[in-house]
């Protein structure tokens, strides 16, 4: 087992620019985005995900094909938004889904759209330095991009509300972090009196950080449906989204083998954590914490038990021993 493992992790990341590529795919169609921007964004809170939809600017999405930190990536915009931003100081950067949304009082009064939503797929978890970090960093630049070239005719007063979101789905997450989701955002706190300033004037940006365990259940909305996204698993989509349209449903179709893929990388890297979690235990009672663990990835009991006896501190347990903690 742990040779066919090795194997498909090597044939994966070999193909990680394509494993990307099509991640991000999915995330260009507003179906799917909808549920997402329900659960992330405070404004769209009560809607439904019909009219969520109804509010984003789909001639507005675009995206960066075979974003990846790996050798051989390509990195390709496509307009109509450029999701390329360049200055004589700065260094590029490139958003992986980008695109315009409304308020939804927008629709009645016609104002321009407001908010400014990037969405970011990550398959990698370790890149070198911390995520949250760089995520603020794309959200600031998603911000002064509106204003451009600035001169003293700068008109400050343009800046629109941005959202960064950033979904990482590396089986390899830190175990405290898998399956949360957390926000930051830009705040006001009165340091001496009582300050009294639109909340419009400063609140502009947010960041959304989802960390997902593709290989666990949990009965978190926004995590249950991106854990349906990635894994091709269809009655959680339609769950959180409804009925999808021929189009959507060709996009899902599409992310099948991609969703096998992280399904089996997620279950392995389980079943390592589990034989290290049961390994500390000790050997009696190592096993018992070791076969609780590798229960919540693997439901045949065949399956578990040569998980089990593949570790060689466990490599004499019949399957008696492990059934008793089965």
């Amino acid at each position: 087992m742990q040779d066919e493992t090795n194997a498909l992790i090597d044939n994966i990341r070999d193909a990680e620019g394509s494993m990307d590529e099509k991640c991000h795919d999915i995330f260009l169609n507003k179906e799917i985005l909808a549920p997402i921007l329900k659960q992330t964004i405070e404004e769209y809170r009560d809607l439904t995900v019909e009219e969520i939809q109804s509010l984003i600017d789909e001639a507005s999405i675009s995206k960066v094909e075979s974003v990846s930190e790996y050798a051989g990536a390509k990195n390709v915009k496509i307009e109509p938004i450029d999701t390329v931003l360049k200055s004589v100081s700065d260094k590029s950067i490139y958003f992986d889904v980008f695109f315009k949304a409304a308020l939804p009082k927008d629709k009645q009064t016609k104002v321009s759209f407001q908010l400014y939503v990037d969405i970011e797929p990550q398959g990698n978890y370790y890149v070198g330095y911390p995520l949250t970090k760089r995520s603020i960093y794309y959200v600031a630049r998603s911000l002064a991009r509106q204003l451009g070239v600035l001169s003293g005719e700068t008109d400050y007063g343009k800046l629109q509300k941005c959202y960064s979101i950033w979904i990482c789905y590396d089986p390899k997450i830190p175990k405290k972090l898998k399956n949360t989701a957390c926000r930051y955002s830009f705040t006001r706190e009165d340091i001496y009196g009582t300050v009294e300033e639109d909340e419009t004037n400063y609140d502009l940006m947010e960041v959304v950080m989802v960390m997902l365990d593709t290989s666990a259940d949990t009965d978190f909305k926004l995590l249950d449906y991106l854990k349906g996204v990635l894994t091709y698993d269809k009655e959680k989509i339609i769950e959180q989204a409804g009925p999808l349209s021929q189009q959507a449903e060709k996009e899902v179709e599409a992310m099948s083998g991609v969703g096998s893929m992280i399904r089996h990388l997620g279950r392995e890297e389980g079943i390592k954590e589990g034989i290290k979690e049961g390994i500390k235990e000790g050997k009696t009672e190592g096993l018992k914490a070791l076969v609780k663990s590798l229960k919540a990835f693997i439901k045949d009991f065949n399956q578990l038990y040569a998980a089990v006896v593949e570790n060689e501190e466990y490599a004499d347990m019949t399957e008696e021993q492990v059934n008793k903690y089965y």
